[in-house]
């Protein structure tokens, strides 16, 4: 395990997230009535995009380096690229590109809310092996790829899903093995259960597989989260259940901070 390459314009690192739209997703977050968790999901993911652009902004007279290229699929009715507007049909994109080409002029959105069908995670999983075993080859010395899974149940193609997500992991640059980070959105009320080290402490068959099919936190990321809590232990997993909106914020911002130099 190394995971110790500084981000660079030169060698920039990945960002992917995978996101769940299926039928369920329209449903209210447990205890927020407020928001559904498809909107509570793409506002959570629009924030991320914007801190991500603006950190990779250095000079008031130039805009953002390429510091990361972003990578969006969702699933639900369809299985497919995430950005809409002039990123249409774009699996990856680089950050510069994504800051120049909101959804709307002038407003840091690039995501929507939307809901329907069934959950094939499978799916989505295999069509983003595919988009990063490329950028792997293209970036040998690049930070290792994250991947983060938001979804709020179970698979409905579950046998994709244990078949690609060992090949999903295999992916690697020089510095290390792709990361696979899974996140539960909140189905019942309920505290959150963020960064576990151990299935024992996990509720369901659910959270159980997510959790091994997510990747151990490596040791600058498991110091970040540990500002927010001293507890996590050394084995925590990139791993949230049944988390809430401001868990679900949370775990985005930690999961994708990475070291960046110029």
């Amino acid at each position: 395990m190394s995971y110790q390459a500084p981000v660079s314009r030169e060698h920039p690192s990945c960002i992917f997230l995978l996101v769940d739209q299926s039928g369920s997703m329209e449903e209210e977050f447990a205890g927020d009535f407020t928001r559904t968790k498809a909107e509570g999901v793409a506002e959570a993911i629009n924030r991320l995009l914007l801190e991500l652009v603006i950190s990779c902004v250095k000079s008031h007279d130039e805009g953002p380096r390429h510091y990361f290229d972003i990578g969006m699929i969702g699933y639900g009715a369809t299985v497919g690229p995430l950005l809409g507007g002039d990123l249409a049909g774009r699996t990856l994109v680089s950050i510069v590109e994504l800051a120049d080409n909101p959804l709307v002029p002038d407003q840091p959105r690039w995501v929507e809310a939307t809901a329907g069908g069934l959950t094939p995670m499978g799916q989505a999983i295999y069509e983003a092996g595919a988009a990063i075993a490329d950028w792997a080859n293209d970036h040998p010395d690049s930070f290792p790829p994250i991947v983060l899974n938001i979804s709020d149940g179970a698979a409905t193609d579950e046998e994709m899903v244990a078949k690609w997500v060992p090949q999903l992991k295999s992916l690697r640059t020089n510095d290390g093995e792709l990361m696979f980070f899974n996140l539960n959105v909140a189905r019942f009320e309920g505290a959150p259960i963020l960064w576990p080290g151990a299935d024992t402490e996990l509720p369901n068959e659910l959270a159980r597989q997510l959790f091994e099919y997510s990747s151990v936190l490596p040791s600058a990321m498991l110091t970040r989260a540990r500002r927010l809590d001293p507890s996590i232990p050394d084995d925590a997993r990139g791993f949230a259940y049944n988390a809430d909106f401001a868990a679900l914020a949370q775990f985005l911002e930690t999961g994708t901070q990475v070291d960046r130099s110029t």
